[in-house]
């Protein structure tokens, strides 16, 4: 396989497997890559020998430029938020289901105790 780049990302099939993954370096040693394994909420980094990189993964493509031109061309925009108008602020409402006296989370803020306001689209 050849030589992993700094700062690149990968498309990666680990042998025996039809998965891809994808794959960022984020540093090379003369041993070892750091590496971000880009899934989603459950990314991790990790340190990981060059030699079981060569042998246990098959490198499909480079997809750095991909992943760059996507960006290029992303819509920017500011969202304003305003403290929630159903919880007041508290991130919880009175569960009337209970007869304990209860709380539940917010229905409109979902308990971060924010809703959006606006939405400004930049140019």
């Amino acid at each position: 396989m050849e030589e992993l780049k700094e700062g690149r990302t990968y498309l990666f099939k680990y042998i025996g497997v039809e998965n891809l993954l994808s794959a960022t370096i984020l540093n090379v040693t003369n041993k070892a890559y750091h590496i971000r394994w880009n899934l989603g909420l459950d990314s991790e980094n990790k340190w990981i020998e060059k030699e079981i990189i060569n042998t246990k993964y098959s490198l499909i493509e480079d997809i750095s430029d991909i992943v760059a031109s996507k960006d290029a061309n992303a819509i920017k925009s500011k969202v304003n938020y305003v403290q929630c108008y159903v919880c007041k602020g508290t991130g919880s409402i009175m569960d009337t289901s209970s007869n304990t006296g209860g709380k539940k989370t917010c229905p409109a803020c979902f308990g971060s105790k924010l809703v959006i306001d606006s939405v400004n689209i930049e140019s």
